[in-house]
C-alpha cells in the first residue's frame, strides 16, 4: 500500500527527479502544493517535458515547478472556457429548438420529439439524483421543456438534431441567434482569460529565458 507524503516529502521527491525551485522558492511551492492545489495534479504536468531514465529512477533537465505551476494555471483556464462553451451552446440549442417548435404548424411535434428521444428509455433521467423530484412530478410522461431541464448535453444535442431528422433535413444553426447569446459579454472574459496562455506557451512551456513570468 502506497504511503501518504507530507509536503516536505513531496518537494524533496520534486527535486530527485531533476525539478529546479529557481521559479519559485522551496517555500511557495510548499504554500503552493497546501492550499492551493495538490501534490498528483502538480505532478502530473511532469509528462510534457523529456523525461530521463536513470538508475530505476528518472530525472527531467530543465524543469522547474514554476513551470508546473503555469501548467496549472493553463489547464484552469481551459476547463473553465470549455465549461463557457458548453453552458453557451446548450442554452442556445433550447431556445432555438423552441423557436422552431413554435414556428412550426405541427401542433404536436415536442410529443412527437419527446417520444423520438425517449423512446422508451429515461435512465440518463431517473439516474440523476438533481432532477429526480421534476422527473417524479412529471409522472413518466415529460413534456419538452421538462427535458429541457433534465437531460445532459448530449442528449440535448440529440433532442435538437431529432428535429431535423424528423423533418427530413439538415441541422444548420441560425447563426443570428446564437450570437445573441455568445456576445461580447461571453467572448471578452474569455480573451481576457487567454491572453496570459499565449505568454505562457511562448515563455514558460518553450523556454522562460531566465525570466521570472509566474503568477502568484
Amino acid at each position: 500500500m502506497k504511503q501518504c507524503i507530507t509536503v516536505d516529502e513531496q518537494i524533496a521527491l520534486l527535486k530527485n527527479h531533476g525539478v529546479s525551485f529557481d521559479l519559485m522558492s522551496e517555500a511557495e511551492a510548499r504554500e503552493f502544493l497546501y492550499s492551493r492545489s495538490y501534490f498528483f495534479k502538480i505532478k502530473s504536468y511532469e509528462r510534457n517535458y523529456t523525461r530521463i531514465e536513470k538508475d530505476r529512477s528518472y530525472t527531467y533537465s530543465g524543469l522547474d515547478f514554476g513551470h508546473l505551476v503555469e501548467l496549472s494555471y493553463i489547464d484552469f483556464t481551459l476547463s473553465r472556457i470549455c465549461l463557457s462553451l458548453a453552458l453557451s451552446t446548450e442554452h442556445f440549442l433550447k431556445v432555438r429548438l423552441n423557436q422552431l417548435i413554435m414556428n412550426d404548424p405541427k401542433p404536436d411535434l415536442s410529443e412527437v420529439l419527446v417520444r423520438r428521444i425517449l423512446n422508451g428509455d429515461t435512465s440518463s433521467i431517473r439516474s440523476n439524483p438533481y432532477t429526480e423530484d421534476m422527473w417524479v412530478a412529471c409522472d413518466g410522461n415529460p413534456s419538452i421543456w421538462h427535458l429541457w431541464e433534465l437531460l445532459p448535453l448530449n442528449e440535448h444535442i440529440r433532442l435538437y438534431s431529432s428535429y431535423f431528422d424528423y423533418r427530413g433535413e439538415r441541422a444548420l444553426p441560425s447563426l443570428t441567434c446564437y450570437s445573441s447569446y455568445v456576445s461580447s459579454e461571453t467572448l471578452f472574459p474569455m480573451a481576457t482569460a487567454c491572453s496570459p496562455m499565449s505568454h505562457v506557451l511562448r515563455n514558460s512551456v518553450v523556454n522562460l529565458g531566465g525570466r521570472n513570468t509566474t503568477r502568484r
